[in-house]
């Protein structure tokens, strides 16, 4: 009460006055400082006004248990420069506050109600053993709710926290966010924008033991969806465990909510339906998570997201329903909506104990218009029962579906295997630039096709039947076995490519405009030629998730002419040949050699020998299907007799005279000339001129190594005088 002392006497207010401290600064948590405990800060930051940013300091190591579950209900607010920060101090464990025990079905540890400009940091929440029932337990480790219809949580930040909570109540959420107030589950009926939950972090947490990990639910209004919603780089594992629905990572009624980063993992004991994560919001995006080691006895979806979506760059793996249900890697549903689905590797599916065609699924699109880009899908199922089917991709046809740049490969042994299966028979929705993909599924036959429609009627077992079937789509789509580094979900190289075996693969994609990086890398794809690949190539993007250094095996088809003398032109016609390091005519390199293009080169036979031509690049050799002959050059090793006349017979002694063309003796051609063998000619001496000897044929000319002198006929052209006695002297000109 007030009291006021005059002469007259003392007066006294009819009620209490209740004085409200005023925080700001910063404060010390743990034995021995400000405050003992995080539960007395919360209650003095509750009663308190906020005077300006206050910072609570836990100590590390910091442990203990709260008294009620209504401990940690935060109903303080911070404002926009006066923000309130629970973090740990020091070097060594985190604080660690165990929970109090529960009193029905909306218990949490820390519980933030409508505040604003609230984090907590490194400072781990934990049920505690004796809450052995759903009344008693936990359902939230740390909840953000509203405080009225009028009030949701902003910019509040939850991270470098450790929580675990009991599975064993269905209803435990480590990190809850909701349309609702602590004291009650209706949903609120929001009118304004001051209501919804904005700027809302999740980061950097380790969460186990909790029945839905993280789990956040907006007003079901679009326009009144929470804003702003970050999920980054948590970990979160060993949940599920019962036959309720739940995901690692759910967001529902999120205008346009970021889930990236995490890492989800070790779901078992499940016999409900079991997600990695789930978003029912628009405009999510589901970027760089991993999602690995899902059972259920019921259906497994990795990834799913039932509005318009960015999927890129997650990994998921090893997901296994072990019931009669499917079991999915991505799955974008909703169709209406939009979807781009890019940089994705999916693999290792099984359900060993389901009987339908669509049993494992490793992507499922549904959307007004899907982008489906660098995705790879390995499937390799070994087991189902009668009536089993697994399918790379199955496309519902309700909306355009552009494929580009994807590996399907489907090596399962068991069942109707299939890399592309749509939900009916119309192509129509099957873009014209769906191109440049990789269809696998083993050898083809009735059960392993390329194509499938949803009757099993319209089906295609080879590549060329489905180029056939589809007009102008895929028609540099191709299909081969793939060489992967790591088939093992668990592995960091897991279906990479193995660049120590040529592939296929090697820039065999095309460019597409805003995807730039790959599983891993910024901006890897955003030029070619890649001079940063050390193999030559990289003269376009590479098919699938991931860039790679690699080479494709070259090929000889054709080589023209088939038998050349030294110096002589060689075309080679093939493919691959780009960056080609060697080129032999039998066992013999080529004098020089210019590779044309990926499918021409010229070579310049050397003084070599017959036998196949062969061309070595990065990718391996190729040889030729025939054999090149090689014309040697012919020489002249003698000749006899040295000198003769016009008609003389000389025979020339040598190599490699056959098919012979022309003899001369100095320029002159002989009259005629006899290939007697490869070591001999005879030949007539014309009416020539003396020097040396040639011999020409297709391998060269040889050239004698002395001259031949020829010997001319005589002739007279006067004498004098023109008649005369005997013994008269008579001179003869000629």
């Amino acid at each position: 009460v007030i009291t006021v002392i005059t002469p007259g006497g003392t007066a006294t207010s009819g009620s209490s006055f209740t004085f409200i401290k005023t925080l700001n600064g910063t404060y010390t948590v743990g034995a021995g400082k400000t405050y003992s405990t995080i539960a007395a800060a919360i209650s003095e930051v509750n009663a308190s006004i906020i005077g300006g940013a206050i910072t609570f300091n836990v100590t590390a190591g910091h442990t203990e248990t709260f008294a009620s579950p209504t401990a940690g209900l935060i109903t303080a607010t911070g404002v926009v420069g006066s923000s309130i920060v629970f973090r740990k101090s020091g070097v060594g464990a985190n604080p660690k506050i165990t929970a109090g025990t529960g009193t029905g079905s909306l218990d949490g540890i820390i519980i933030i109600a409508g505040g604003d400009y609230i984090t907590f940091d490194g400072i781990d929440v934990q049920e505690t053993a004796s809450n052995t029932n759903s009344t008693t337990q936990m359902e939230w480790g740390y909840a953000i709710l509203k405080s009225s219809a009028t009030d949701g949580a902003k910019n509040i930040t939850i991270k470098n926290c450790n929580m675990i909570l009991n599975k064993a109540n269905t209803s435990t959420r480590a990190i809850y966010i909701n349309n609702h107030t602590p004291s009650s589950a209706a949903n609120l009926a929001i009118t304004n924008t001051s209501g919804i939950h904005e700027n809302i972090l999740i980061q950097n947490n380790t969460v186990s033991n909790a029945y839905e990990p993280i789990h956040a639910t907006g007003h079901t209004t679009e326009v009144f969806f929470d804003v702003g919603l970050i999920i980054e780089n948590n970990t979160v594992s060993d949940y599920n465990g019962s036959s309720v629905t739940s995901a690692g990572i759910a967001v529902n009624n999120q205008a346009s909510p970021i889930v990236q980063l995490n890492n989800i993992s070790n779901c078992t004991g499940a016999t409900g339906q079991v997600y990695g994560t789930y978003s029912n919001s628009p405009n999510s995006t589901i970027s760089r998570n991993i999602v690995l080691n899902l059972v259920s006895a019921g259906s497994v979806h990795g990834i799913n997201a039932i509005s318009s979506a960015v999927i890129e760059k997650n990994k998921v793996a090893n997901l296994t329903t072990t019931g009669n249900y499917d079991v999915a890697g991505i799955r974008k549903q909703g169709a209406t909506t939009t979807g781009t689905i890019s940089n994705n590797i999916v693999g290792n599916l099984y359900a060993p104990n389901a009987n339908a065609q669509n049993a494992v699924v490793g992507m499922y699109t549904q959307g007004s218009t899907v982008f489906m880009y660098h995705n790879t899908i390995y499937l390799n199922c070994t087991s189902g029962t009668a009536g089993f089917g697994s399918n790379c991709l199955y496309a519902n046809t309700s909306g355009q579906l552009i494929m580009r740049n994807n590996i399907l490969y489907n090596a399962s042994t068991y069942g109707v295997v299939k890399a592309l299966r749509r939900s009916s028979t119309s192509l129509t929705s099957y873009h014209d630039s769906s191109n440049n993909n990789l269809f696998y599924a083993g050898i083809p036959s009735a059960n392993n096709l390329i194509y499938s429609s949803n009757d099993n009627v319209h089906n295609d077992q080879t590549l060329a039947a489905f180029k056939t079937r589809l007009g102008n789509r895929d028609q540099n789509s191709i299909s081969d076995t793939v060489s992967f580094i790591s088939t093992d979900g668990n592995n960091a190289s897991f279906l990479k490519i193995n660049t120590a075996i040529s592939s296929i693969l090697e820039s065999a994609g095309q460019k597409i405009i805003g995807v730039d990086d790959d599983f891993t890398i910024i901006g890897v794809r955003a030029t070619y030629p890649q001079s940063s690949q050390i193999r030559g190539w990289g003269i376009a993007p590479d098919i699938g998730a991931v860039e790679f250094d690699g080479a494709r095996t070259p090929t000889i088809t054709s080589f023209t002419p088939s038998t050349a003398a030294s110096g002589a032109t060689v075309t080679i016609t093939g493919t691959n040949f780009t960056n080609a390091s060697s080129v032999k005519f039998g066992s013999t390199n080529a004098t020089s050699y210019t590779v044309v293009s990926a499918t021409s080169i010229t070579a310049i036979v050397a003084s070599g020998t017959s036998g196949v031509i062969t061309v070595i690049t990065p990718g391996g050799t190729a040889t030729s299907g025939s054999s090149f002959t090689f014309i040697p050059a012919p020489t002249i090793t003698s000749f006899t007799p040295s000198t003769a006349a016009s008609g003389a017979t000389i025979t020339i002694t040598g190599n490699n005279f056959t098919n012979a063309s022309s003899v001369k003796f100095g320029g002159t051609n002989a009259t005629s000339y006899t290939v007697v063998s490869a070591t001999s000619i005879t030949a007539i001496v014309a009416s020539g001129t003396s020097g040396v000897i040639t011999v020409i044929t297709p391998g060269g000319t040889a050239t004698s190594g002395s001259s031949f002198t020829f010997i001319p006929a005589p002739t007279i052209t006067s004498f004098t005088p023109s008649t005369a006695a005997s013994g008269a002297t008579i001179t003869i000109t000629g």
